[in-house]
């Protein structure tokens, strides 16, 4: 009977959704878990360390012990087909180039800290404490433009920017998109293939800066005057507006609502579960490939076309689940705003942005699943391009 009864309780929750398998067959944590610490910070407004990023980000992704880097994490949604910087679109603020990423958790690492690449993890994240609209360099061309994560071994130097001549990061590391689409709402969905990424970067410029104006950190070392000129199209331009709390960042008229508050340095700040690569490997966690040529985002690797189409199925069930979570952490954070309203209206109101919120995240999610799909057919293309080169040769 009791077994029974068990069974019953278990379908039950299946039915209803309070489940949710993270890749490596746990669960997520549903709506009924513990909330996340994060969320519970009451001095929103007051400046904070950098453990409320371990704190925020654990359910976002993975915390590794990384070899010269201590602790990185790693996206759900991460994988060798995916890229930082492309869920999102560029908008001008008074900050320059700035990135509106529609991520949940994106006010944190496409602003804070810089992101590396390894053919162990895929793409990975160094926490820091400076703010800035977009750590990328740029390269432009009259029918193209691109943009790389800075790796943290570029340093910004406060008071004097940071201006470069060269940057050592492999080729496809780049994004490349057709001029006429830099500025779309859905600037990943025109991707160029990665596998052209040696030809853009051979017949584009190099523009790397970030400079500092009455305290600002501002990107603009590629210019709102050549971007209108390639694109032949007038740029809009954004004031930058402090959100009182986290949440995603959204545009509003003519402002950038971004969550940015000043974090400090703590040397004993960790998180509080981290994993060892190998084990993160082995509970699916991370998307690697040891094999790999070191630099290759998976268009250059060993892999053959059949191993590659595997990983794909592997990085889109991920990347669903990553898409699970994040609707499941906005509505805990919209759960625990409402239990802190005190009238009607003020519940009302935080029903109809939870609302909002997720209706807008589900739609969101439809177009990275479907940019990533494109995303990895030209990964496909370009290794059966190269694997014709090799049987020619």
């Amino acid at each position: 009977m009791k077994k029974l009864i068990g069974l019953a309780f278990i379908g039950i929750l299946l039915l209803s959704g309070c489940i949710i398998m993270a890749p490596n067959g746990e669960p997520y944590g549903g709506q009924g878990g513990p909330s996340n610490p994060a969320y519970e910070n009451e001095n929103y407004g007051r400046p904070m360390d950098v453990s409320y990023f371990y704190d925020y980000l654990s359910d976002y992704g993975t915390w590794i012990d990384y070899p010269g880097y201590t602790h990185v994490w790693v996206p759900y949604e991460g994988g060798l087909s995916w890229h930082p910087f492309s869920h999102g679109r560029w908008v001008w603020t008074d900050y320059g180039w700035t990135w509106v990423s529609y991520y949940q958790w994106g006010w944190i690492p496409f602003h804070y800290g810089r992101w590396d690449w390894s053919p162990a993890l895929g793409w990975f994240w160094i926490p820091d404490t400076i703010w800035g609209p977009a750590w990328v360099s740029w390269r432009y061309a009259d029918d193209c433009i691109g943009w790389v994560p800075l790796p943290p071994r570029y340093r910004y130097s406060r008071g004097s920017g940071l201006y470069l001549s060269f940057i050592d990061v492999p080729d496809d590391c780049w994004i490349f998109v057709d001029n006429r689409h830099f500025a779309d709402v859905y600037v990943e969905r025109y991707v160029l293939p990665r596998y052209r990424n040696g030809e853009f970067v051979r017949r584009t410029v190099l523009k790397a800066q970030l400079s500092e104006r009455g305290g600002r950190i501002v990107n603009d070392g590629l210019s709102l005057d050549e971007v209108e000129r390639i694109t032949h199209a007038h740029i809009s331009v954004y004031h930058l507006k402090d959100a009182d709390r986290p949440a995603m960042t959204r545009i509003d008229s003519d402002q950038v609502v971004m969550y940015r508050p000043d974090v400090s340095v703590k040397e004993t700040a960790q998180p509080k579960k981290v994993f060892s690569q190998d084990e993160a490997e082995h509970r699916g966690l991370v998307i690697g490939s040891r094999g790999s040529v070191k630099g290759s985002l998976g268009t250059t690797s060993i892999e053959d076309v059949a191993q590659i189409q595997e990983r794909h199925k592997v990085e889109l069930r991920n990347l669903e689940h990553g898409q699970q979570q994040e609707i499941i952490q906005a509505q805990k954070q919209y759960d625990f705003e409402l239990a802190k309203t005190r009238s009607t209206a003020e519940k009302v109101q935080v029903q109809k942005d939870r609302d909002r919120t997720v209706t807008e995240l589900k739609s969101r999610h439809e177009v990275e699943i479907s940019s990533r799909k494109k995303i990895q057919a030209d990964e496909i293309a370009g290794a059966k391009v190269k694997q014709g080169e090799k049987k020619k040769k």
